[in-house]
């Protein structure tokens, strides 16, 4: 059996105060409020999996994060009954970033978990090197959001350049509103190419979209349900810190990253990483503006460059 997750927040983040709606540092909270709080979501959780339970032998309850407080009341209803609550864990470290790090040391969060699945053994070691996790629990599976390349979707437009979102958490502050403004004038060069911008989630897409529309920018803002549908056939594909670059490689699109201003950041909390071998063979990164805005220009002129498919999926497999 199987629930949105998106019903699930829904659901309790009406009533649930806000400083227990933070990732991992929610349980840094203490007080009879917040014991009040944890035993409502808790008897919530605990209706769900009794009438689950009635229908069904109930073997154990998954969700896709063990650090996100809108499973925390799942989490205390499974401990209660004796039902191994797992993780398929849909964050990826791809690196040792020192943000990080210091997020999961403040949170001062031991999962209580029976065991969680993770994309790769860099996961895996990262977690259990800041002792997060013992390493016993932890199996290196894959990430399921790769599952979907394996699978047919027609394009979403005829041969995109594609921007993804890095408007706030990706360590490069007010870079993207510059990056939007060259997208944005290259666009009106080429009115026959879809030039679209990729935000994180549907809220961020119509506040990517409202700000387009005010500066009269005729740009697209989505949040399509499944990338391969917006990637398989770009042109290129632009993006800063995120584990959608890395999807980049199963295309044949022109792979570009911005490395100036506040993009310029430790090469060490990068992902992908500017200094690393493996994908600068695939990935071009930009130290100024007039350099990208010339490759992107000749990118939409005369194609992409030659990439070598079977090159990028090794690549790609080094990660996850």
């Amino acid at each position: 059996m199987a629930f949105r997750e998106k019903d699930w927040v829904k659901q309790q983040r009406g009533w649930m105060p806000a400083k227990l709606q933070v990732q991992g540092l929610y349980n840094n909270e203490r007080g009879p409020d917040v014991d009040a709080t944890w035993q409502r979501a808790k008897d919530i959780a605990l209706d769900v999996v009794r009438k689950v339970q009635k229908s069904t032998r109930l073997a154990g309850v998954m969700a896709g994060n063990w650090d996100y407080w809108s499973d925390e009341g799942l989490r205390l209803a499974c401990e209660e009954l004796g039902i191994p609550f797992l993780v398929l864990m849909r964050e990826h470290n791809l690196t040792e970033a020192k943000p990080e790090r210091e997020h999961y040391e403040m949170s001062n969060l031991v999962p209580k978990t029976a065991g969680v699945a993770v994309a790769s053994d860099l996961t895996a070691n990262f977690l259990a090197g800041i002792n997060v996790l013992p390493r016993a629990k932890l199996r290196s599976t894959g990430l399921p959001r790769f599952d979907a390349w394996r699978m047919p979707f027609a394009p979403l437009y005829d041969r995109p350049v594609v921007l993804l979102s890095y408007r706030k958490g990706y360590e490069a502050a007010g870079h993207f509103d510059e990056m939007l403004r060259i997208f944005a004038r290259i666009a009106d060069k080429y009115p026959d190419v879809p030039f679209v911008v990729k935000a994180k989630h549907p809220r961020e897409a119509g506040v990517i979209q409202k700000e387009l529309n005010e500066r009269g920018i005729s740009l697209s803002a989505i949040d399509p349900p499944y990338i391969p549908a917006l990637f398989q056939n770009a042109r290129a594909i632009v993006g800063f810190n995120s584990l959608a670059v890395y999807e980049a490689l199963f295309t044949d699109a022109h792979i570009m990253l911005p490395q100036w201003g506040t993009t310029r950041i430790d090469p060490g909390i990068q992902a992908p990483c500017p200094t690393d071998p493996v994908v600068t063979k695939h990935m071009d990164f930009f130290d100024g503006p007039e350099a990208f805005a010339e490759a992107l220009d000749r990118t939409i002129r005369v194609g992409p460059p030659a990439v070598d498919r079977r090159a990028r999926l090794a690549a790609f497999a080094q990660y996850v």
